[in-house]
């Protein structure tokens, strides 16, 4: 048993504090952000995963589990930019300093990153979806991705905090838009986070507010259906005022179409954020001057390039690069189109006139009706520039616009075919002539 002495020395230590304590219970904060134009600051991240993914097996009803491990590292500096359509979308322009993921799924390892020349980009939010691009460069694929998936913070710590007085022990919602930056869904079904003030508490020499988020959300994206389980830490500094760190752990559970477990992985997501006292270079207001900081048709062409098999193009975001075999990539469209590229040797690319009658013999081999609507032509002034033809077929399942490419370069050439369904081809005409434009064969191809 506590001797009387033990006794006295708590209560007495209790006394002390206890004036404290009912000072803060009393006492309440107002927790909020305000993401005005030219507020700036640095943010490091990093995340560590590892869980399974069940596959189907060979057997029929087999499942296989895949381990799955990952981490990252992230750091850079962003700026506020004014918004654009009268509020609607917010922008910002982010410098990356360090970008460093690697996921290991089995034995396949990926390990994704910015390239140095487009580590400058220019972020926009409007309900939930987000669309950077460089101004300096075109992303690829994967570098698109990449950004995706890193917390967007204007949206982010808003939604995080009330943006109004709360006491001690108060709770109040996360916003739906922090909830899918914090969990990739795209559809909320049901669940949600919460926040919590748990109180005053001295941080380096600073008194930061302590925060508790907790909660179980379900929900979906194109990856099909989800639910998140999170626990975790934000402090606030109100000097500032703004969160300055947040740390998470979840669980995530992949279902199936049945909604039935695929998978499960854990994860730890720590965010450590500060004023940015001296802007980078890159950011400041001369370097910015001469640069379009709003999206276009050019800018926001997506790269492909693959140095093994020889070829760089451009291509908009509505298409995805499809398959990628031998010497053939697949362009595919959600409204149906496709493109398919096949690399040549320079001295086995065919005449125009060639190629368009090897095309009419494919068309009277599948007993298709067409017209021709323009010959075989340069569309350029450049010796590298397309020759093109078109026509329009009609087959059993129904009307199409062919538009057909020959690209020669010095180290080999490009055969290329585009399928338009005819009700979409005035607008995507245009994209593919982008696209055969940029076609760049960039070593030589035997």
């Amino acid at each position: 048993m506590p001797t009387k002495f033990v006794l006295m020395i708590v209560l007495g230590v209790l006394s002390a504090i206890a004036p404290g304590l009912s000072a803060f219970s009393n006492a309440t904060f107002t927790l909020h952000e305000s993401f005005q134009e030219g507020t700036s600051y640095s943010v490091e991240s990093s995340v560590r995963l590892q869980g399974r993914l069940s596959l189907p097996g060979q057997a029929t009803g087999a499942t296989r589990d895949i381990p799955l491990r990952g981490e990252g590292r992230i750091r850079y500096t962003e700026r506020v930019l004014a918004p654009l359509e009268k509020g609607a979308v917010m922008r910002t322009v982010r410098l990356y300093q360090q970008v460093e993921m690697q996921r290991r799924a089995g034995e396949t390892v990926q390990e994704a990153t910015l390239r140095p020349g487009v580590r400058r980009l220019v972020l926009l939010a409007q309900q939930g979806k987000r669309a950077p691009f460089s101004p300096d460069g075109p992303l690829t694929w994967s570098e698109l991705d990449l950004i995706r998936t890193d917390p967007f913070c204007p949206i982010l710590m808003a939604g995080l905090l009330p943006q109004k007085a709360v006491a001690v022990g108060d709770k109040w919602p996360v916003t739906s838009a922090a909830v899918r930056e914090l969990t990739d869904l795209e559809v909320i079904h049901e669940g949600g986070l919460a926040v919590e003030l748990l109180g005053p508490t001295p941080v380096q020499q600073k008194q930061l507010l302590r925060l508790k988020l907790s909660g179980v959300v379900r929900g979906s994206n194109a990856d099909g259906q989800h639910v998140h389980h999170l626990d975790g830490t934000i402090y606030y500094d109100p000097q500032w005022p703004g969160i300055t760190y947040l740390s998470l752990k979840g669980t995530h559970h992949l279902l199936n179409e049945k909604g039935q477990p695929a998978g499960t992985i854990e994860g730890y997501f720590t965010l450590n954020r500060a004023a940015a006292r001296d802007l980078p270079a890159l950011l400041r207001d001369n370097a910015l001057a001469d640069l379009n900081l709003q999206p276009n048709q050019e800018n926001t062409l997506l790269l492909f390039e693959d140095a093994e098999l020889g070829l760089r193009f451009l291509y908009p975001r509505s298409w995805r690069v499809g398959m990628v075999r031998g010497r053939q990539v697949t362009i595919d469209h959600a409204q149906g189109a496709g493109i398919l590229l096949t690399l040549e040797s320079a001295d086995k690319m065919p005449t125009p006139e060639g190629y368009y009658q090897e095309v009419i013999g494919f068309l009277r081999q599948r007993q298709a009706r067409w017209q021709k609507l323009h010959d075989p032509q340069p569309r350029g002034e450049t010796p590298s520039a397309p020759i093109r033809f078109g026509i329009r077929a009609q087959w059993d399942k129904g009307e199409e616009h062919l538009e057909y490419a020959m690209i020669r370069q010095t180290e080999g050439g490009v055969i290329a075919a585009a399928r338009l369904p005819s009700n979409q081809a005035e607008v995507l005409l245009p994209e593919v002539e982008r696209i055969f434009r940029s076609i760049q064969v960039t070593r030589r191809i035997p």
